[in-house]
């Protein structure tokens, strides 16, 4: 199975940090980050090539955007709890 937002990876990753594995959510996370910027960049080239209407990329391209940015501020928070729980204050 991809490893995508659309897949339900971003709910295994939420279960892993949910359960204490902090770890394996953020390594998760930071690859729905890397697929989305991936998938920006090959609708880009698309809209070069005239496959899709612009309307389309920029749905795409702004779902995309949403993506990196909810994952990253899951990361951030998945962090500070993991720190908060260890006791160590940022």
């Amino acid at each position: 199975m991809p490893q995508v937002y659309e897949s339900g990876s971003y709910e295994i990753a939420t279960a892993y940090a949910f359960i204490g594995e902090s770890g394996k959510a953020i390594t998760l996370l930071n690859v729905l980050i890397a697929e989305s910027r991936d998938y920006i960049d090959w609708a880009f080239v698309c809209s070069h090539n005239r496959l899709t209407s612009n309307r389309q990329l920029l749905s795409v391209i702004m779902v995309k955007h949403s993506v990196i940015y909810i994952v990253e501020k899951q990361i951030s928070l998945i962090k500070f709890a993991t720190l908060k729980y260890i006791g160590v204050e940022s």
